[in-house]
């Protein structure tokens, strides 16, 4: 697999698809690289833009590659003032700014002079594309940069030297001058006086060379209408017996008219319609082939039209633009006053396609779509597939609808203007239908008004059951006659209405004054007078819900709420009044006085008052605690204090616990606060201990220095040394390169250079195998789950399975595919005519074309991808060319590679099939 590779975008491959079916090109223009922010990249069809781009230049050149007739070579040069990054990514764009193609490459890094090294560098990126007549190619040697000195240099010695070529008749150069008029050297140039004499001479004669219109002046000519690069008026006949086609070279390659008469497989009316036909062909000729224009005037009286392009795929030789897909290679009917085109020919339905009489409606399948009269409504029956309730003369409209070889109908009254519509229920069964019921669509008398104006009927009467389609419409125009017991849901005169629904029908009673009110069956319509729901109104302005209906409270309910809480709010913890030099804090207790009092500072504020300290300045919380009351006092310095109730209320002062003081940084305890030695106690100035103690197994008296080592404290050493025993620790850090040199046995280490490191796990193996085993056993270690094992030549087996998250397996650089992981398979690039496969599988590569040769010979043919590695077998068959006699039919393959080979045929043409990978 290819580590570096191009290719053409999604958007690329469209726009060079549209140029090829329009006829246009594609300019690309610039070249752009990226340093894949930081990393390679890998270039994918779906890519809008680089990963990271980093500079955009124009391109030197845009060249066919000269041995690969698909690919592209484009190529840029980056001068030596511009650099300072990483090159991983090129992309080639179009003059509009669209990315066509892009690659990966091999990371590079551009300097600038500024660095202390430049250079300049030269880009080249290569694409491979289908028809490189969609490219605008930039062929311009001059803009091929070179250094300033190199070109001064060069000139420099140029200047200096005569040692250049001599001219020829086929190059320029150096040449001597000679004015010899009878000499007969092709080395030398002939001076003016030289040129003067040849002059005066010819002035007095005529060449015995010349020529008019390319024939010989020796005595009088004629010249025909070819001559003069006219189109002749009279028409030459086309040999029917030696030309079949009418693209034949003999009639493509000459812009005039022929006449054709006889058989021609590719007449638009087919090969075995007899012509005798007008044929004009015209011939235009651009830089990348021809094209062709053929007007075709049939003995029918139509006219036929085709316009092609050269093409080296198609089998005719050309690839014929705009065809309508109805006339076979590209033909147009052209149309005229004389010649219309017919409805089923511009997609439109016929204004009348029949008139119908007895003819079943059923069997009007997709190959009847049209318009139909039935003049007689006796025709118009069940039997014949009319809907049950028209019974009279219209029209039938088949529409095409839904499902395979679907078709809607539908079927409009004349006198009435009543329709119905049907359609297919599944796809047709090749006679007649399967059909839905026909279904009544509202409009002008499809809704039955009753005459009569209600007055003391029970609404509960007007329903129908389900299957009828039509719908009542009732007037009560009297407040009195809309009773309850009538069960109408309001005393109020209006209009009832009647509708098909669940169960049968369902009501709607809308009031004059408005008010909307709807029910429906809870049951199967009972033929009398229900069962039906409780009557459900519609709230608008004028008929608004009471708060019991939306549930919420009455005006009088919310009052009472407010109420309530405005009380609550009033009991609740509040900012009191400052306390003055009378007041004392003892007095402050129960729910009643709970809340915020502050001390701005008395000379009162003394704990004589009850206050946790004198000089208190700051603010008391009088709240909920221990026997109803606890208060919380915060100083102006930082320092808090906190007492409560310790007992049933005195009625005056009291009782409360002694304030406590809550430590902070503001305000940190002393060594008498938490029962230790001051610093300046009688630990500092003491030089023995009165006991002698023992420190990890160390004797300690106080009089020197200890030392423990990791031993005497069951720790690890740090600078290292032997562990004897199990290790338990809660990781294992390496911080530096292992040294399998100290013996047989397990090392672990850390490797790190240039900012990069790696763990090192090494196995020195002694004088035995060596190898690694990971092994997984039970909470009891009495058996093994599993394993995985290194050997000591690096062979890997395990107990187990396998598994890459998101990853793959590789074998000598390449990735490994299985069944259940199949390799990708690449899509075919090419067009009908030649095209690729590739086995995702075994990666083995199909490729196929097609060879147009119209004269025996050997052609090169290259392979629309070059195989990768070889390919092992070319499979020529020939074309019949024979004229079916089959008797000088050959083709064979020979000079095989990996891009192509040489195909002998005959002049009929190949088709090829290689095989390999």
């Amino acid at each position: 697999m290819s580590t570096f590779k191009s290719v053409v975008t999604t958007l690329g491959q469209s726009r060079i698809a549209a140029a090829i079916a329009a006829g246009t090109d594609i300019n690309i223009t610039q070249l752009a690289v990226g340093d894949g922010n930081g990393k390679a990249t890998t270039p994918v069809a779906t890519q809008t833009k680089l990963v990271k781009e980093v500079y955009r230049t124009p391109l030197n050149s845009l060249k066919l590659d000269p041995t690969h007739g698909n690919w592209v070579i484009a190529e840029a040069v980056l001068s030596a003032s511009v650099g300072g990054f990483w090159m991983r990514e090129m992309g080639l764009f179009a003059d509009d700014g669209a990315l066509i193609a892009v690659c990966n490459m091999a990371d590079t890094y551009k300097p600038t002079l500024a660095e202390g090294s430049g250079r300049t560098q030269t880009l080249r990126m290569v694409i491979a594309v289908s028809n490189t007549e969609a490219i605008s190619l930039l062929i311009d040697d001059s803009v091929i940069m070179a250094t300033e000195q190199y070109v001064n240099d060069l000139l420099a010695a140029h200047e200096k030297s005569r040692n250049h070529p001599d001219g020829t008749l086929t190059a320029k150069g150096f040449v001597q001058l000679n004015s010899s008029v009878s000499s007969t050297s092709e080395t030398l140039a002939a001076t003016p006086k030289a040129v003067k004499a040849a002059n005066d001479n010819a002035n007095t004669r005529v060449p015995a060379t010349r020529k008019v219109n390319n024939k010989a002046l020796n005595a009088d000519i004629t010249l025909a209408a070819v001559d003069v690069g006219a189109v002749s008026n009279i028409l030459v006949n086309v040999d029917n017996a030696t030309v079949k086609k009418i693209y034949d070279p003999s009639i493509t390659a000459l812009t005039g008219g022929v006449t054709l008469a006889g058989f021609f497989d590719d007449h638009p009316l087919g090969a075995t319609f007899q012509a005798a036909d007008t044929l004009m062909t015209y011939r235009r000729w651009y830089n990348a082939g021809a094209t062709l224009t053929q007007h075709l005037h049939c003995t029918t009286g139509t006219l036929y039209v085709r316009v092609g392009t050269v093409s080296t795929t198609d089998p005719t030789g050309w690839q014929w633009r705009q065809t309508d897909g109805v006339l076979p290679f590209g033909w147009r009917k052209v149309y005229d006053s004389a010649n219309p085109p017919t409805a089923s020919e511009v997609g439109a339905l016929p204004v009348a396609s029949a008139i119908l009489g007895t003819s079943i409606i059923n069997t009007f399948n997709l190959a009847k779509i049209g318009v139909y009269v039935q003049r007689t409504g006796a025709n118009a029956t069940v039997a014949n597939g009319y809907p049950e309730g028209s019974r009279a003369a219209g029209v039938l409209e088949v529409i095409p609808a839904s499902w395979v070889d679907g078709v809607l109908q539908r079927y409009t009254v004349q006198d009435t203007g009543m329709v119905w519509t049907r359609a297919l229920s599944a796809s047709w069964n090749g006679k007649d239908g399967p059909w839905r019921d026909w279904v009544q669509v509202s409009a002008v008398n499809s809704v039955n008004v009753p005459t009569s104006i209600l007055t003391g009927t029970d609404i509960n009467t007007l329903g129908f059951a389900s299957g009828n389609s039509g719908t009542a419409i009732y007037s009560q125009p009297k407040n009195v006659n809309a009773t309850a017991a009538l069960h109408y849901p309001q005393s109020i005169a209006g209009t009832l209405y009647v509708t098909p629904s669940a169960y049968g029908c369902q009501q709607m009673y809308v009031t004059f004054t408005g008010n909307i009110w709807n029910r429906g069956l809870s049951g199967d319509w009972n033929g009398v007078d229900g069962p039906w729901k409780e009557w459900v109104p519609t709230y608008s302005a004028n008929n608004k819900p009471t708060a019991a209906d939306v549930g919420a409270w009455t005006a009088a309910q919310s009052a009472a709420s407010e109420k309530a809480l405005s009380d609550e709010i009033a009991t609740a913890f509040k900012i009191r009044t400052n306390l003055t030099a009378a007041d004392t804090p003892n007095t402050l207790r129960g729910s009643g006085m709970f809340g915020h009092y502050g001390v701005p500072g008395v000379a009162a504020a003394t704990t004589a008052k009850g206050y946790p300290m004198n000089g208190f300045v700051g603010v008391i919380f009088v709240t909920w605690g221990p026997n109803a009351t606890q208060q919380i006092a915060f100083n102006s310095n930082g320092r808090q204090f906190t007492r409560y109730a310790t007992g049933a209320w005195n009625g005056v002062d009291g009782p409360w616990s002694a304030w406590n003081e809550m430590y902070g940084q503001a305000n940190k305890p002393t060594a008498g606060d938490v029962g230790a030695l001051p610093s300046g106690g009688t630990a500092v100035a003491a030089t023995k201990l009165a006991t002698a103690r023992k420190i990890a197994g160390v004797a300690f008296d106080g009089t020197k220095d200890i030392s423990l080592n990791a031993d005497n404290v069951g720790a690890f050493p740090r600078v290292g040394g032997d562990v004897n025993g199990r290790v338990t620790a809660n990781y294992l850090r390496g911080i530096s390169s292992a040294n399998p040199g100290e013996g047989q046995g397990t090392y672990v280490g850390w490797n790190e250079s240039g900012g990069q490191g790696e763990s090192n796990f090494i196995n020195n193996k002694g004088g035995g195998v060596g190898g690694f085993v990971f092994r997984i056993v039970n909470q009891a270690n009495s058996a093994q789950t599993g394993y995985v094992r290194i050997s000591g030549t690096g062979d890997i087996s395990a107990q187990g399975n396998f598994y890459t998250d998101g990853g793959g397996i590789y074998e000598m650089g390449q990735r490994v595919f299985s069944p259940n992981n199949r390799q990708p398979v690449n899509a075919n690039t090419a067009n009908l005519g030649g095209g690729w496969w590739r086995c995702g599988d075994t990666g083995m590569i199909k490729q196929w074309g097609v060879v147009n040769k119209g004269s025996r010979g050997w052609s090169t043919v290259n392979f629309p991808i070059p195989f990768p590695n070889t390919c092992v077998n070319v499979q020529v068959t020939v074309l019949n060319g024979g004229n079916g006699t089959f008797n000088d039919n050959y083709g064979t393959a020979q000079i095989i590679n990996n891009i192509g080979f040489t195909c002998g045929q005959d002049s009929g043409g190949s088709y090829w099939e290689a095989t390999g990978w």
